[in-house]
């Protein structure tokens, strides 16, 4: 049998136990002494979200009495409410901030699936979700251009979507049917001032709330963001990269071709003439043939070394780590650093890894751990350079794979990009309580 409150909570109307009023359905009472009323307590979209439940066994309740009882059971629902929504706006200023954080720095402007990614990671932190893609609308065909846990056959037909159902501007939940069943499907346009038109999408099981229009609102403007940096990133490098061949052709048109004409010149004179005619000439122009070929193969050499990046000294590369570990000195934390370099240099690009994973782990470090201690060792075997960051910190949260930490914290994801390109790997370990172990590992050819 179920009980009065049970009763209560799931009608919405109130009870009175009490055979002697009228107002209100009266079962038996278990004691002829004893008298109960029992109110819903509603939320301001009248849901019920409790029950208030008064006893007495001196009267049975007048109708004064539940006049009081109705006011009180209003004002424990705004009480309750009140405390609601204090905690969800706490919580919305920190999803809100750490949102902000997701879009600092510039990682993301090597291409628009890093951004994209961001934007998955921001409205899952959000709202919870575990599938999302983005779609480009271009002109011609609508067509997949980033997918996290996304269905691999459920492309944008699909889905149903008519030009008419995408939203131009805010976020929008729509009804729709998949495979049989009946899903709300998130709708977030990110719109480039630039010319960029994307569709973010995401599986939902509620409709969105006020507040969470407005997030979303300020995620799509940070993915907007982004993705038109992206945008003018290129456009830059492609007016560094003219640059760049403009310069280089000024290089070989002032340098190695003049070398090449002069030196075709001499050998087009020693083709028409023997060395019976002069051999005092012959013997300089074979001293300037020498002395151009080798000015030529010095010239080549600099502007393979300009193309490919100057070595970095292993002396400048432990003086910009202590540089960077100087910046990331908190209060509070402890940087151990140990740097044995056999190597005299290395690469321009072995060195932006190195100094760009140290940078980025020191600030996840400083911003997620709660450590006192980290430890840095940097050593190489002539073959390899191993680079080591530890701390001991919280660790990752029990139950977190590092699949799911790396999807969802975009530090990591970065560093494991930043170490594969260099043709290195990155491997990570944490557990709750031990802190975080993060090791790489690349060859110095």
């Amino acid at each position: 049998m179920r009980g009065v409150s049970e009763v209560v909570f799931e009608s919405g109307q109130p009870l009175c136990i009490d055979n002697t009023n009228p107002l209100f359905p009266s079962p038996k009472r278990k004691r002829e002494d004893r008298y109960s009323l029992s109110f819903p307590v509603r939320d301001v979209n009248a849901r019920v979200i409790g029950v208030l439940n008064l006893n007495r066994v001196d009267a049975p309740f007048t109708s004064e009495d539940i006049a009081v009882a109705e006011k009180l059971a209003s004002a424990i629902a705004l009480l309750v409410e009140e405390n609601i929504l204090r905690r969800n706006r706490e919580k919305l200023l920190l999803v809100f901030s750490e949102i902000v954080n997701l879009f600092e720095g510039k990682d993301y402007l090597a291409e628009e699936k890093l951004v994209f990614a961001k934007i998955f990671a921001a409205v899952r932190m959000f709202l919870g979700i575990e599938q999302g893609a983005v779609f480009k609308l271009s002109p011609r065909r609508p067509y997949l251009a980033f997918r996290e846990n996304w269905p691999r056959y459920l492309n944008f037909n699909d889905l149903g979507l008519k030009s008419e159902t995408i939203p131009s501007e805010r976020a929008r939940v729509l009804d729709i049917s998949w495979k049989g069943r009946e899903r709300k499907l998130l709708l977030l346009p990110i719109v480039s001032d630039l010319g960029w038109r994307f569709l973010f999408t995401a599986f939902l099981n509620r409709d969105l709330e006020i507040l969470e229009h407005l997030v979303l609102s300020m995620i799509a403007q940070l993915g907007k963001s982004c993705l038109d940096n992206v945008l003018l990133f290129r456009r830059n490098e492609r007016l560094v990269q003219e640059r760049e061949r403009n310069e280089l052709a000024r290089e070989l048109h002032d340098g190695l071709a003049q070398i090449l004409a002069s030196s075709q010149l001499y050998l087009h004179f020693l083709k028409n003439n023997t060395p019976q005619h002069d051999g005092d000439l012959w013997q300089e122009i074979l001293d300037k043939l020498d002395y151009l070929t080798r000015m030529g193969i010095e010239e080549s050499r600099f502007i393979l070394s300009e193309l490919a990046g100057k070595p970095v000294s292993a002396l400048r590369l432990k003086s910009d780590l202590d540089s960077i570990i100087n910046v990331f000195s908190y209060p509070g934390i402890t940087i151990h650093r140990e740097v044995t370099m056999g190597v005299r240099s290395v690469s321009f690009r072995i060195y932006r890894v190195i100094t760009s994973v140290v940078r980025e782990a020191l600030s996840n470090v400083i911003r997620h751990s709660q450590a006192k201690n980290v430890w840095i060792t940097l050593y190489d075997d002539a073959q390899f350079l191993y680079l080591s960051i530890k701390d001991d910190g919280k660790g990752l949260e029990r139950g977190v794979s590092m699949q799911q930490a790396e999807s969802g914290h975009f530090g990591i994801y970065n560093m494991r990009n930043r170490v594969k390109l260099a043709r290195g790997r990155l491997r990570l370990v944490s557990s709750p309580k031990k802190g975080v172990t993060i090791e790489a590992k690349i060859p110095l050819e």
